[in-house]
């Protein structure tokens, strides 16, 4: 294995003297020294990978799990938003809200009620529901809502709170 701090002493006119004024012990360290920066950069690095993997799972696979007690102390305000939102717009209607672990939502309403809306109408609808809960909790793990029938569990429309992924998507 070559040394390059040694073959850069060895490049310099005078090196013997040189190099007997600094002495192999240093240059030994050096090169130690320089290793261990190497090192810690590849963990840095290797770091910054396991993190962004961590975050894409959370991003992509959360909203397919129950939030959590901790999650729902931090949620509360948004919950009471959404609760407030589809209680007006869906009046009269047996609304679940359902928080999901990445502060995503799913909102189960009778599909009576979303298809009793005008369809120019029912984005709107979505974007305030989806408003209510956008506005109070944080976006760090890309929320969404997701609206499905409470009879039959069918997707019926969904919100992005972040403009990277389409923000209104309906399937009907």
């Amino acid at each position: 294995m070559s040394n390059p701090i040694m073959e850069s002493v060895s490049k310099h006119k005078g090196s013997p003297r040189l190099f007997q004024a600094i002495g192999e012990p240093v240059v030994k360290i050096w090169t130690r020294v320089a290793n261990l920066s190497i090192l810690l950069e590849n963990l840095g690095v290797f770091g910054l990978a396991v993190s962004g993997v961590i975050w894409v799972s959370v991003v992509s696979f959360g909203p397919y799990f129950k939030a959590n007690e901790s999650n729902m102390v931090k949620l509360e305000n948004g919950i009471k938003a959404v609760t407030l939102a589809s209680s007006i717009l869906f009046a009269g209607a047996d609304v679940r809200v359902e928080p999901r672990f990445g502060n995503s939502l799913r909102l189960y309403v009778p599909r009576k009620y979303l298809e009793d809306t005008r369809s120019s109408d029912r984005k709107r609808v979505t974007k305030k529901i989806a408003k209510a809960w956008c506005t109070n909790v944080e976006k760090t793990f890309l929320p969404r809502l997701f609206i499905y029938d409470a009879g039959d569990g069918d997707w019926l429309a969904g919100y992005s709170c972040i403009r990277l992924i389409p923000r209104t998507i309906m399937s009907r």
